[in-house]
């Protein structure tokens, strides 16, 4: 399955390609513990109603890996990775995935921090975690389940030439909510301390192996919160 929100849009032929994949390889395809990174874009623009971001941006997206090659060569500026390519995309290495060739998949090793929230397609399976009800509408949703499939196991690689695209919308009523009220901030904030500390003792009482661990000091994004399981 795609694990993705709902304002993002697969590129052309994105289903067929990774079906090819994992027909190509038969190991894969039966790792449950696999994840697939699908890199992600956005189209830089503002707008206030839904038909409006329609009509200003529909013809901005690109549809496919050549698409986005030409775009981002003509340097399109209302094209960029998702977030900047900060600490949620980082970990990706996009430059790397420019380079991957059609049927290479390339096993991630380290994380530059632990707020990477990539999207990705994983096995539906009775191991996979179930999300975390404390977390809904907005803040900290998918890094807790991204944190939380790293300490279960669950392997990273990055997919080839298969990516998504961010979609301008109106702002999310929950998202306003969260950056106005500095006290749902708050309680979101202490939620997530409360998930950490329980992974912690999960994870010495089932004896959990990282599968993904932080990078060198040197190529970490400014993160703090893995502090939290060295105690």
């Amino acid at each position: 399955m795609l694990y993705l929100d709902v304002d993002f849009i697969p590129c052309f032929g994105a289903y067929e390609a990774t079906k090819k994949l994992l027909f190509g390889n038969v190991e894969l395809a039966k790792d449950k513990w696999a994840a697939l990174v699908v890199p992600a874009f956005s189209i830089r623009g503002y707008c206030r109603t839904p038909s409006q971001c329609v009509k200003k941006f529909e013809g901005s997206l690109p549809v496919d890996f050549a698409g986005l090659r030409k775009q981002l060569a003509q340097n399109d500026t209302r094209l960029e990775v998702f977030g900047g390519g900060q600490a949620a995309q980082h970990s990706t290495n996009y430059t790397a995935w420019m380079t991957q060739e059609e049927d290479e998949l390339r096993q991630l090793l380290c994380l530059t921090s632990t707020r990477y929230e990539p999207y990705f397609v994983v096995r539906k399976s009775k191991w996979l975690p179930r999300f975390d009800t404390r977390f809904t509408g907005y803040g900290k949703n998918k890094i807790q389940w991204v944190i939380h499939l790293r300490y279960r196991g669950w392997k990273f690689s990055v997919l080839p030439r298969v990516f998504v695209t961010h979609f301008p919308h109106p702002s999310s009523s929950a998202r306003d909510v969260f950056f106005s009220d500095k006290n749902n901030r708050g309680q979101v904030a202490e939620q997530f301390s409360a998930f950490l500390e329980e992974l912690h003792l999960e994870s010495q009482r089932k004896h959990y192996q990282v599968s993904l661990p932080l990078c060198s000091k040197e190529d970490q994004k400014g993160d703090e919160v893995e502090e939290v399981w060295k105690r």
